[in-house]
């Protein structure tokens, strides 16, 4: 279909200009059929990822699915407000309300979000963006994605009070390292 349209001025020079080779040349020239194949390969999977329309029932009841998931975690959150009292409370709070936030933007509580865009949306500096991440992945407020495609992929998970990852304070300590083992490097 592409090489169809291509072959036509009005769609060369129309909205397929970028279908065409560089224009510094002077004429334009369609891209090669195999160069349009590798990029139609790329399109594919990409597409697929895509939210669903909005108009669709499953869209729909995906989104209704993470309204609650994102109203639940608030209002875990606001249950205990010694978790996010701590020095690196903020950050963690901050974090996980932008990563709700996001989810109902996007209609999906799967997310791929990188330290820079949070740090940016929050306020808050790239490294210290970085920690909240592993901390609430630690406490159970998120899951690693198993993805193939970004890193920093994690999944909002349902947070109630009687949750083993509900903690008043954030188990991973100040840069999301455990703390050690019951009688091993502990204090006496």
């Amino acid at each position: 279909m592409v090489e169809r349209l291509l072959a036509e001025r009005r769609h060369r020079e129309g909205g397929l200009l970028h279908a065409c080779t560089h224009t510094r040349r002077g004429t334009l020239r369609a891209v090669l059929p195999d160069v349009q194949a590798r990029q139609w390969a790329r399109c594919v999977p990409y597409a697929a990822t895509l939210p669903l329309p909005e108009d669709t029932p499953a869209w729909t009841e995906n989104l209704a699915h993470v309204v609650a998931l994102v109203e639940q975690l608030q209002a875990a959150a606001d249950v205990c407000p010694e978790r996010w009292a701590t020095e690196s409370g903020p950050a963690d709070r901050a974090a996980l309300d932008l990563r709700g936030l996001l989810a109902l933007r996007a209609g999906t509580a799967v997310l791929a979000l990188d330290c820079r865009r949070a740090a940016l949306a929050t306020g808050h500096g790239r490294s210290t963006m970085t920690a909240p991440q592993e901390r609430l992945t630690l406490d159970g407020w998120l899951a690693p994605h198993d993805s193939d495609g970004l890193a920093g992929t994690h999944e909002l998970l349902p947070v109630t009070a009687s949750h083993p990852g509900f903690a008043p304070v954030a188990r991973g300590g100040a840069l999301g390292t455990p703390p050690p083992p019951e009688g091993r490097g502990a204090p006496t």
